[in-house]
Parts: structure tokens; C-alpha cells; sequence
């Protein structure tokens, strides 16, 4: 008789930064992980963050400022609601945070009581919205939350939506920001009123007066997540870029932890911190790797027909074919105790790398034309190599040796060494991306040819 696994439930105190598509201070939220099985996948179920309102200013210098730094809301005088953060955001690169193990009765409650939350706001914002249309006024962020002030104080009752406010203040011992709420303070709030943390874990991860309300700050370490999705693969058109990228959605994909939980008792274990970081690292090249690839097949099978060179029909099934594999080998990383497995990562990692050799060269026939001769004296690199060499070559010539020119040539000399080096490495890779192509190419060849005999 096998034995019983409870399933274990985590939530986690979350932070994207800009590589997540974050502003440059960081956005915190709250991420709901489940396991149902020892050593089985960890699925994320739901993640939630507080939010402010669309930027109401009209002063165009604030807009265009705000635009450049990726803000499009208001930071002061203004609420925010709760919004469920969109699993393309969580699907990659730019994440961090802290876990805390939790019981499945108060993971439910706290799940519940935070999508209770979020429908009963919308509800407030709809009822407050009519009563400013009522009055004539725009129904605002600002608008909608005097009017929330206004009606609290009659009906001595507290108000519905929390404020969104960044307050800065100048004091004796610098900027402070603790008398702000934002994104951070709420996530926050929730864990300390659920005593999932205490007053001096929290106080920790607001780190100090200056960097109090900005979630990518905290003198409590925030070990790096790495998310992956897996399911329908839907593609989606920028309408800035004309890019097709991935689309994951909660509707259609399912999102799992890729990198181990680490929870607030094991923040101070330095080894697993490393274990964690190395593993992320790993994992990062690999996975950004297979999701570039992953971009230019879409874009190749979705790019206007009359825009691609050649017979597209002919071209479109080896196109949609290599897509498959791209995606079937990037969901075999979904099982962190997998990833966490030496044997077992070195085996995938080793399948990823293959799948992205014949990405590179499928997409880029031309590039299997080698001739190391043409790739050195074409490449930045090596350009950069030989100017160094010329360099020194001229100080020697054409100025007398003294201690600053030996320095200079020493210089110079170390600018090409690494250049040619990072060079011969780059060319090594591309020599043995090639030869698994090549490889590919003559088993394609050998099957087709098999196929044809038995027919």
C-alpha cells in the first residue's frame, strides 16, 4: 500500500523588476502555489497585486516623464484596486520573493478573501463611477476617491478602497517614503494581518525610511523565481512593434515553478541561497533561450505570406514542426525536483541546447555556409582583436617606450586577448550548434528515404 501525500500550499511575497516589465521601482504582489504530489510539480494558481488608477495629469512634462519611466498611472492622491497579475508577466525573467508554507484551510481563506476583495472593489468603483456621471464629473481615480471620503464620513463607516499614494518627505536623516501605500504596503498588510509574517519580517523587507514603499528594495533576501508556463500556445501581435510574441493566459496555460520555493525559514541557509541562485542562472540562459526561439518561428509562420522568402506552403510544416519542439522540450523544465536534480537537469539542458541548434540554423540556413575565415574577419570581435593589435603595434613604432606607453600596450594588448578569446568560444559554440544540424539534417534525409522504401 503506497503511502498518503498531503498536497503543501505556499504563498509568496513576489517582486517583478524592469526585466519582468516592471517601473523602475519594482512591483510587489502576492503568488498562490500548490503541490499536490511529493517531488511533483509546483503549480501557481492565482497571483494578486494591488494597483493605482490610469494617470489623470495634464502637464505634459510629467506625461512624457512618466512615459519614459513605464508609469502610466497616478502615484499620488489616488486608489488602487486588486488585480489578478497577468501570467505573461509572471511567465519569465525579472521575478523574486520570499515563501512562506502555509495550511490548506488558511491558504484557502487568504486565496478567497483576496478575490472576494477584488470583485466587492470593482463593485465600489461601478457605484462610485454613476455618482460622479450623476454630478457631471469624470469619473477619475482622484474623483472616485474624494467621493469615497465624503460618503465614508457620513456614513461613519471606513472606506472601501485603499489609497494609492507615494508620499516623499525630507527629513534630518534623508528622503522618507514610510507614509506611503502602494503595492508593496499592501502585500504586506495581508501577510502580517494573517500572521504570516511578523512586525520585524516586515520592516525588514521595507529595508528603510527612503526605500520603504519601493518593492524592489528590501534588506531581506528575495531569492530569484523563475515561472514557466505550459498548455495551448497562443500567440499575440504588438500593436507598437508589429511582434508576434507568446501569449500565456490563465484561461488557457498553466503556470509552475521552475526554480525551488525557498521559504522565510530557510532565508539565512547561505548554501541553499547558492544552490537556488545557480540553479536560476542555468535555468535563465536556457529558458530565455528556448522563448527567443520560440518568438522568431511564430513570427516566421505569422509574417504576411508575400513578406517571406520562398514557397511559404512549403516551408510552413518544418516551420509549425520545429514550434512543437521548441515548446515540448521548454515544458520538461515545469517540475522544479527535476531542475533540481543534477542527473536530470544536465539531460535536459543537453535536449534544449540540440533543439536550439537547429532553431538557430533553420531559421538562418546561410549560416551552415562556414568558412572560418569569412566569420573572423566579419565579426565585431575580432575586428576589435586587430585593432588592439595595430594599436600596439603603433605605440611600439611610433612613440618612445616609457612607462605610460608600456601601460597603454599592456592595455591593448589585454583588450584584444579577451576579444580574440570570447571570439574562438563563440566559434566553438557555433561549430558544434552546426554539427548537431548537420546531424539533424542527414537523420531527416535517412527517414524520408526509409519512408520511401517501405512505401
Amino acid at each position: 500500500m503506497g503511502c498518503f501525500i498531503m498536497s503543501q500550499y505556499f504563498i509568496t511575497y513576489g517582486v517583478m523588476d524592469t526585466e519582468a516589465g516592471a517601473n523602475p521601482f519594482g512591483h510587489a504582489f502576492l503568488l498562490f502555489s500548490k503541490q499536490n504530489q511529493d517531488k511533483g510539480p509546483i503549480e501557481v494558481v492565482d497571483s494578486l497585486g494591488h494597483y493605482s488608477q490610469p494617470t489623470t495629469t495634464t502637464n505634459l512634462l510629467v506625461k512624457s516623464l512618466k512615459r519614459k519611466l513605464g508609469l502610466s498611472v497616478d502615484l499620488q492622491d489616488t486608489h488602487g484596486v486588486l488585480k489578478k497579475e497577468a501570467m505573461r508577466d509572471l511567465d519569465g525573467s525579472g521575478l523574486r520573493g520570499i515563501s512562506i508554507e502555509v495550511p490548506e484551510e488558511k491558504f484557502n481563506t487568504i486565496h478567497n478573501d483576496w478575490n472576494d476583495t477584488l470583485v466587492e472593489e470593482q463593485t465600489v468603483v461601478d457605484e462610485l463611477n454613476g455618482k460622479l456621471k450623476e454630478n457631471d464629473l469624470e469619473p477619475t481615480g482622484p474623483n472616485r476617491l474624494i467621493l469615497e471620503q465624503e460618503l465614508a464620513r457620513e456614513a461613519k463607516r471606513e472606506l472601501r478602497l485603499k489609497r494609492f499614494h507615494l508620499a516623499l518627505k525630507l527629513t534630518f536623516t534623508g528622503i522618507d517614503s514610510s507614509e506611503s501605500y502602494m503595492c508593496k504596503d499592501r502585500a504586506l498588510d495581508v501577510l502580517l494581518k494573517h500572521h504570516l509574517i511578523d512586525n520585524k519580517t516586515k520592516e525588514a523587507i521595507y529595508a528603510s525610511k527612503f526605500q520603504h514603499t519601493f518593492p524592489r528594495f528590501s534588506a531581506l533576501y528575495l531569492p530569484p523565481i523563475r515561472l514557466l508556463s505550459k498548455g495551448d500556445l497562443a500567440s499575440h501581435k504588438s500593436a507598437r512593434t508589429g511582434e508576434v510574441y507568446r501569449y500565456s493566459n490563465w484561461e488557457n496555460n498553466q503556470l509552475y515553478w521552475a526554480t525551488p520555493i525557498q521559504t522565510l525559514s530557510e532565508n539565512d541557509d547561505l548554501d541553499n541561497r547558492r544552490t537556488v541562485q545557480q540553479l536560476h542562472d542555468k535555468l535563465k540562459a536556457t529558458l530565455n533561450g528556448l522563448r527567443d526561439a520560440e518568438i522568431k518561428i511564430l513570427n516566421k509562420i505569422e509574417t504576411p505570406r508575400d513578406k517571406i522568402e520562398g514557397d511559404f506552403q512549403e516551408q510552413l510544416p518544418k516551420y509549425t514542426q520545429l514550434l512543437n519542439s521548441v515548446k515540448q522540450v521548454s515544458e520538461k523544465f515545469c517540475n522544479v525536483n527535476d531542475n533540481n536534480n543534477p542527473e536530470t537537469l544536465n539531460a535536459l539542458l543537453l535536449e534544449a541546447d540540440a533543439v536550439l541548434a537547429i532553431s538557430k540554423f533553420t531559421l538562418n540556413p546561410d549560416a551552415t555556409n562556414y568558412s572560418f575565415m569569412a566569420r573572423a574577419i566579419n565579426d565585431a570581435l575580432m575586428q576589435h582583436a586587430l585593432i588592439g593589435v595595430v594599436a600596439i603595434s603603433a605605440m611600439i613604432a611610433l612613440v618612445n617606450v616609457t612607462p605610460v606607453v608600456v601601460l597603454a600596450a599592456g592595455a591593448a594588448s589585454l583588450y584584444s586577448a579577451r576579444n580574440a578569446y570570447t571570439f574562438f568560444k563563440d566559434e566553438g559554440i557555433h561549430q558544434s550548434q552546426r554539427q548537431i544540424y548537420l546531424k539533424h539534417i542527414q537523420n531527416q534525409a535517412q527517414e524520408t528515404k526509409t519512408t520511401a522504401m517501405i512505401a
